[in-house]
């Protein structure tokens, strides 16, 4: 019985101990087990190097991808500048030498219009022949339509081509009537107007091609002259506000 009690026990304290050791082992290895790859040194060289390569590169397209766009502008301003010069080699240089010949006067009157606006005497003489220069060239823009119906260019239209011709006049003559601003304003209007006109007569094969070409260049010159005169007088008239501060500065 006694031999029976102490075998049990023997058995138990073996149990107790096997158990213990085995915990202690695994407890070991997992002590002893090395750092996951991800924490050493050349993992972290690594993880740095993955995540901020596709930035570089990132980096890089989008300067890449500027350089680009710049290069395309360029190259389509410089695609433009030739059409222009390739559509002025159209025109018959006459054309051209009188067309902004014409436009030279609408230019000097509203120079004039300006620089004179605080004398209302010589603006009085001003105004008047600025308003009687822009009534003729928008008068003029119609007789080149009756030349090219009495030429038969490109065959004959009989009254629509004639109908182009007078629209003109009717829209110059009763700006002389209309005061300064006004009928420099109604001018503008018509040279605008009478280049619509004038792009719908060259699609109908009323004109030649690049009349519309040269109108273009010579409307918004005559057109941006009026504007600069209309602007222009307003500012001198209300006062130079860079001057009204000097004056305000040396009086204090």
């Amino acid at each position: 019985m006694l031999r029976r009690i102490v075998a049990r026990d023997l058995a138990s304290v073996y149990r107790q101990t096997w158990c213990l050791q085995r915990t202690t082992v695994s407890a070991n290895r997992a002590y002893a087990r090395p750092f996951p790859r991800t924490v050493s040194p050349l993992s972290m060289q690594r993880k740095f190097f993955l995540t901020n390569q596709p930035a570089e590169r990132s980096v890089s397209a989008s300067a890449q991808e500027d350089q680009k766009r710049s290069e395309s502008s360029v190259s389509e301003l410089g695609s433009d500048v030739k059409t222009v010069v390739s559509d002025f080699t159209d025109v018959p240089k006459p054309a051209m030498f009188f067309g902004f010949l014409g436009v030279l006067p609408c230019m000097a009157a509203s120079v004039m219009s300006v620089y004179y606006a605080d004398s209302p005497e010589l603006l009085s003489f001003i105004e008047p022949v600025q308003v009687g220069i822009g009534a003729c060239i928008l008068s003029w823009l119609g007789a080149v339509h009756w030349g090219l119906e009495m030429a038969k260019y490109n065959g004959s239209t009989g009254f629509a081509r004639y109908s182009y011709g007078v629209i003109p006049p009717l829209l110059a003559w009763p700006t002389l009537f209309f005061p300064t601003d006004v009928a420099l304003l109604s001018q503008s209007f018509g040279y605008v107007f009478l280049l619509y006109t004038d792009v719908k007569a060259a699609g109908r094969g009323w004109t030649p091609r690049w009349y519309p070409f040269l109108r273009y260049w010579l409307t918004w010159i005559a057109g941006g002259s009026i504007w600069i005169s209309l602007i222009g007088k307003d500012w001198r008239r209300r006062g130079n506000p860079t001057k009204r501060v000097k004056d305000d500065m040396a009086a204090e």
